[in-house]
This record gives C-alpha cells, structure tokens and sequence, in this order.
C-alpha cells in the first residue's frame, strides 16, 4: 500500500485530499506546513508527497527542492497543488523538482488519475478497487473430440480432468447432431502415450432425454455407417 505524504496549511483542501485518497486504499499522512513535513519525511518513508504550493514559512517550492537534495528521498514523486494558473508558477513548479501539479479547487477524479500516473511512473504500483461477488463464469479451451458414442465422446485435453467432474464443450457437432450443448460428467482421464501435453478424457452424457439419445444414434448411422457397437 503506497504511502503518501499531504502538505497543505488549509485544512479543508487537506482533509478534501486525504479522504478522496484514502477512498482509494491509500495510507495517507498529513502535515499542516514545511517544517513538520521534514521532519515526518526524516523518520517515514513516502512514495508520493502532495504539497500545497503557496504556504507560508516553507513554501511548496522550497520544500521540492530540499526534497530533491536528499539522497535518500530521490525516488519521491512529487505532486504541487497550486491556485495560481500563471504559465510561470507551472514552470516554477515543475523547476523546483516537482513531476506534476494540480490546480485548486481539487478535481478529485483527476487527482486520482495523477496520483495513479505517478506511483506507476516511480515505484510500478498500481491501486485498483475490488469487491467481493457471487457469479458464474467460463474460460474457453481447444479439444480435440475423437469418437462420439451414444454414451458420450472421447476427446483429446491440454490438461487433467477430476473423475466425476462436469463439463460442458461447446462445438458445432452438437449443432449438427439437432441437440444442445449437453452435460458430460468424466469416467476416465490418462496421459497420452505419444505427448506428455495432451490428456485423454472420456465422459459420458448427462441427462440426455429419448429424444436426444434418438438424435445421436440417427446421426451416428447416417455419418459413420460402419460405427461399430460398444458394450
């Protein structure tokens, strides 16, 4: 989890800055002027520092550039905030060592978005939200069907499948047969002889109804005239 420093002496931006981040699965840390920011800087270790520009004492200027005079905070982003829009207080900025800036009043969607930018730039982290959910989902996979009976299909894996499991294989030989995509449940799974990659899985229907085991058989005498009877 990133580690930002906030420097700003008025409290409504600082606490606009530090929740909207916060939000954002950040640890943050505030500081209400230069002098202490140093001193939090001293005993803490920061991925980011957001200082107000303009701020008496110390300004955000000034405390870019000691920053950047220290070895060991020279991987530091920094980020000014600044109520000027003067194309020389953005130069400054940026000359004082700053990487970005932001003006006032603070855009929180465009605030994240450079903070984001940043901690990518400088340390490859990235801050994504997530959320615990109930749902069903498919990944798709190549087989290779070598024989269809009226008791299931055999049919060549890239990998193991669990005795009993249930899967479903999507292709158009359904399509050609008349029926759905049906439920196979796996009887045996080996390795192939010949590849140490490839699996052979045999599985048989699930739930078929008359009609649909029908369907097969017509289509298997119709297709492949010598298909021979299995026991």
């Amino acid at each position: 989890m990133p580690n930002i420093l906030i420097v700003d002496d008025e409290k409504v931006v600082l606490k606009v800055v530090e929740a909207t981040l916060s939000r954002a699965g950040h640890k943050i840390v505030t500081a209400t002027d230069g002098h202490s920011a140093l001193e939090k800087l001293k005993n803490e270790q920061f991925q980011l520092v957001i200082t107000d520009a303009n701020m008496p004492g110390i300004t955000g200027f000034q405390l870019t550039s000691t920053i950047r005079q220290q070895k060991e905070c020279k991987n530091i982003a920094i980020m000014l905030l600044t109520g000027r829009r003067d194309k020389k207080d953005v130069l400054k900025a940026l000359d004082s060592g700053a990487d970005d800036y932001l003006m006032k009043p603070v855009d929180p969607i465009l605030l994240l978005a450079k903070v984001e930018s940043l901690l990518v730039k400088h340390t490859g982290h990235h801050s994504f939200y997530e959320a615990a959910i109930t749902a069903q989902g498919s990944w798709e996979n190549i087989f290779e069907i070598v024989s269809v009976s009226e008791q299931g299909m055999t049919f060549l894996s890239p990998f193991t499948l669990e005795f009993n499991e249930k899967i479903r294989i999507v292709t158009d030989l359904f399509n050609q047969i008349g029926n759905a995509t049906p439920t196979l449940r796996v009887s045996t799974c080996s390795a192939l002889e010949t590849s140490k990659q490839l699996f052979r899985v045999r599985a048989s229907f699930v739930g078929l109804s008359s009609a649909e085991l029908q369907n097969i058989r017509v289509w298997l005498m119709a297709n492949h005239g010598k298909a021979k009877k299995i026991s």
